[in-house]
């Protein structure tokens, strides 16, 4: 079968993800990725969160993700990962954003200066929430907004990558030591997905789902699973 990437160095793009491009039925929503100009996978998150995709992982549900500009913070206060499939696989930490009109010093307890956000003149600092307000010079300064940062909040900030997670019961819930197919069938005006074993998945269905998916949905793999 026609491997799906973005690139050739791209990650191999299956089930239950798919191209913006492809059927409906390729993919479950929530799961729609797209090539960038320059062949990179972009995922979009809720809402108008861009993240570059670089590495998926299907038996651990998990996926690498990485800010296109090295600059996360700008995007953090529109993320919403309730509106998505996805998760934080780690732990989060909570920050405030400041832009002041004068540089601070590590004895004025700002955490971390944010030069992708600063202009000269004004920069911006990352403050962990849990700060007490009195402990710092906020003179010059006004507050941008808070967000939560996936993972650890200077390790983020250093643009590098980190990990999302996505759960079963988002999509189905394999039964353990059973051999299980799992397809959208059309229904209606969208697509319900079905999880059955093998053994009684209708014949029809069966037809359908190995004619259509070979025939529209470039890079489809069925999900067999001994989860």
């Amino acid at each position: 079968m026609t491997s799906n990437r973005c690139g050739d160095q791209g990650p191999l793009i299956q089930f239950p993800f798919r191209l913006k491009d492809q059927p409906r039925h390729c993919g479950y929503p929530g799961f729609e990725l797209s090539c960038t100009e320059n062949n990179q996978t972009m995922l979009e998150l809720p809402v108008s969160v861009k993240l570059l995709v670089k590495n998926i992982t299907c038996k651990s549900r998990e996926i690498i993700v990485q800010d296109p500009d090295n600059c996360l913070a700008r995007q953090l206060r529109n993320l919403n990962l309730a509106a998505s499939p996805f998760q934080v696989k780690f732990d989060k930490d909570f920050f405030t954003f400041f832009n002041c009109s004068s540089h601070k010093t590590d004895s004025y307890n700002f955490d971390r200066s944010m030069p992708c956000l600063s202009i000269p003149g004004n920069p911006v600092y990352a403050v962990y929430s849990s700060r007490l307000v009195q402990q710092l010079d906020l003179s010059s300064c006004r507050r941008l907004y808070n967000a939560s940062v996936p993972f650890d909040g200077f390790y983020i900030f250093d643009g590098n990558a980190f990990s999302l997670k996505w759960s079963h019961s988002k999509i189905c819930r394999l039964k353990k030591s059973k051999s299980t197919l799992c397809i959208l069938i059309p229904y209606s005006s969208s697509f319900r997905l079905s999880c059955t074993p093998h053994i009684l998945y209708n014949a029809l269905i069966y037809k359908y789902s190995i004619l259509e998916l070979k025939s529209h949905c470039k890079g489809y793999e069925l999900i067999n699973s001994a989860d």
